[in-house]
């Protein structure tokens, strides 16, 4: 059992870290190069670093649901479609506005 909960939060920890890096990596060529065209391009890898470094200064919100009243399983899911909804989205503002 523990050794199973322990596998799984190094796994939604590493597709966090990739994705989410991702989402810094093209947001960083949609939006910050155009308007500061001397920052350097970085790589995927720099992406998912510098998504790391922002993680570590993020404070967790406070709690405001009752543990028994929050679904575990819709709560994965929603982590697990976030960075590609931002993506999205951010997708959308870089076509309907640039």
């Amino acid at each position: 059992m523990l050794i199973g909960a322990i596998t799984l939060l190094v796994v939604t920890s590493f597709y966090g870290s990739l994705s989410w890096g991702l989402v810094v990596w093209k947001f960083w060529y949609w939006f910050l190069l155009p308007v500061f065209p001397t920052l350097p391009a970085i790589t995927f890898i720099q992406g998912v670093g510098i998504m790391l470094v922002v993680s570590l200064f993020r404070g967790h919100p406070a709690q405001i649901i009752k543990d028994e009243y929050v679904n575990k399983s819709t709560g994965i899911i929603i982590t697990a479609i976030m960075p590609w909804l931002a993506l999205f989205l951010g997708w959308l503002i870089k076509v309907i506005l640039f």
